[in-house]
């Protein structure tokens, strides 16, 4: 697996993401995982939502 280190976030941003993982029940790590691969996954769906809807003309 790959890793990613992600340089010069505002500490603001660092502690929403702690306080969004803490009532997600997910350490900080596995939080911004999981935003990822949700980015990713949504990024997928509207290129394939793009491709269906071009099909159709």
């Amino acid at each position: 697996m790959a890793a990613i280190h992600v340089r010069q976030l505002d500490d603001e941003v660092v502690d929403r993401l702690k306080q969004r993982a803490s009532s997600n029940n997910r350490s900080l790590e596995g939080e911004v995982r999981h935003i990822l691969e949700c980015a990713a996954n949504d990024d997928i769906a509207a290129k394939r939502m793009r491709f269906l809807v071009y099909q159709h003309y």
